[in-house]
């Protein structure tokens, strides 16, 4: 920490931790791996460095993921497997099975060593807190005994029941890792305001929105005119799609693929994405088979189409290193897989650097599949878009892309009947909709900015500025926080999103000096 200024950044104390280095990622917060006790927020995994008594004693904040035992500086606790955890700012469950470390006390949040329990005589044995706070000198350590970062990193997919808005199940991660990431993000945002720091990161959409919308199409079979359908039916209202083809279900199930484009609107006419799904609908094991299975399926896309495939997502929502390594080798920017994550943000994958952009994992036609596995009613349009308009509401709420899909075989066949009203209700929200090529040119537009932003102190005045473009923030203060944008004063209340506009002279704000 300089005399004359605090650098907003975070160290990143645990080198090794690919979670904690993904979410500081996601939040474009600048960080540092060496000199890691100058930052004002310094974040670990699984460990306590002989210097964190000190760091902390003289006015930093540690947080820690997957605390350890038998540190002086932590309470009593005990070792348990557990189901999941309610977060700290939501009371509901995210399901994330693991062995965990829990502590005794006061905090936020919720573990359960006895799950789906009746309580009796007024009495909730077994509850601990999944987030603890501890003063130590002039400092704040945060701590929880769950390992949240590793999780968010685990590989592991199961069929199991991943939206509150039905009970129509899908072979997705084991882990809500949407869930996972918000609560590490929380306690980011909790420690810089212990700190007495704003909290600044740039905004994840363009222009600051809430959230924007990605419609994608797995096309596995045509299904006669309904693949057509879908691509008309979002043209009409200005809405690109992103469609992704398979060779052997579109053999099985032929039609009409639409017309090619790259995404986009150019002069009023909506430019579809197109991108491959394999040729075989299925993950393979070895790299060799991947890339053979990439190759052969964006040959077929381009015999058929006259589209040069530059995209794909996976057969069965399914992931794993070889497929990310067989992607990077064919020069492939981005994947969509809900086997690794759903309704996250966008995030780099270790080892093949590829974008995953998670998908929200409901399908029409697994709803169909659903209800005839258990004897419900018959799925309708008016269900499914109620499912989408649902799925929007969560996204916007949750600062998340509102990224979902389906195929031609049930959603084509009402396509006119579900699309507008979803289209109509994110016109009505002000969100852009976006190809999964665009997300990610915006995403790694946002990745390249390279955010600095400071502290004046005695002042108190926040400064922000980039290494490349210039991009809105968002500022939460710490205090509340007095902003000066264009030469007028504004407060920020505490934990309130606001969104300050580049100006000529960078981005500045009079805060509240640290104490």
């Amino acid at each position: 920490m300089s005399d004359r200024h605090i650098d907003l950044e975070v160290g990143l104390g645990s080198a090794g931790s690919t979670g904690w280095s993904r979410i500081l990622q996601q939040e474009g917060l600048r960080h540092r791996g060496e000199d890691v006790q100058s930052a004002p927020v310094v974040v670990l995994e699984d460990e306590l460095p002989d210097w964190t008594e000190d760091y902390v004693s003289a006015g930093g904040v540690a947080v820690v993921s997957g605390a350890p035992s038998g540190a002086g500086l932590l309470p009593d606790s005990i070792e348990g497997v557990i189901g999941g955890f309610e977060r700290p700012d939501a009371p509901r469950l995210c399901t994330a099975p693991t062995l965990a470390r829990l502590f005794s006390g006061q905090g936020k949040g919720v573990c359960r060593l006895h799950e789906r329990r009746v309580r009796k005589n007024g009495m909730d044995p077994g509850r601990f807190p999944l987030i603890l706070r501890r003063r130590v000198g002039r400092g704040w350590l945060l701590f929880t005994g769950v390992p949240l970062t590793r999780l968010l990193m685990a590989h592991g997919d199961t069929l199991r029941r991943f939206s509150p808005h039905s009970d129509v199940t899908e072979r997705v991660s084991s882990i809500d890792k949407a869930e996972v990431a918000d609560t590490l993000v929380w306690l980011l945002r909790t420690a810089f305001a212990a700190a007495g720091l704003p909290y600044v990161r740039p905004v994840r959409f363009p222009h600051g929105a809430a959230s924007v919308l990605i419609f994608r199409i797995d096309v596995d079979g045509a299904y006669g005119d309904r693949c057509a359908a879908l691509a008309k039916v979002a043209s009409a209202h200005g809405v690109p799609l992103s469609i992704f083809v398979n060779r052997q279900l579109c053999e099985e199930h032929p039609g009409t693929l639409p017309p090619h484009g790259d995404g986009g609107t150019d002069g009023g006419t909506v430019r579809h994405e197109i991108g491959q799904h394999g040729s075989t609908h299925n993950l393979f094991d070895t790299v060799a088979d991947n890339l053979a299975n990439l190759r052969a399926g964006a040959a077929w896309v381009e015999e058929r189409t006259g589209v040069v495939a530059r995209s794909f997502v996976a057969p069965r929502g399914m992931w794993n290193p070889a497929l990310g390594q067989a992607l990077a080798e064919m020069g492939y920017r981005y994947s969509s897989d809900f086997g690794l994550d759903f309704d996250s943000l966008p995030f780099r994958v270790p080892g093949s650097g590829i974008l995953q952009i998670p998908v929200h994992p409901y399908s029409p036609e697994r709803a169909v599949e659903h209800a005839r596995e258990h004897g419900s009613p018959p799925v309708t349009p008016a269900a499914v878009a109620a499912h989408y308009l649902a799925v929007v509401q969560q996204q916007v709420a949750a600062n998340r892309p509102t990224h979902v899909y389906g195929h031609p075989e049930v959603l084509g066949a009402m396509a006119d009947q579900v699309l507008p009203t979803v289209f109509a209700d994110v016109r009505r929200r002000g969100l852009r909709t976006m190809t999964l090529a665009q997300m990610t040119d915006w995403w790694e537009l946002r990745e390249g900015a390279g955010m600095r932003a400071r502290v004046q102190a005695g002042t108190g005045t926040l400064l922000v500025d980039y290494d490349a473009e210039r991009l809105p923030v968002e500022v939460d203060g710490a205090d509340g926080l007095d902003v000066m944008v264009a030469g007028a004063r504004r407060r920020v209340p505490v934990g309130e999103r606001s969104v300050l506009l580049p100006a000529d002279g960078g981005i500045s704000a009079a805060a509240r000096p640290p104490s």
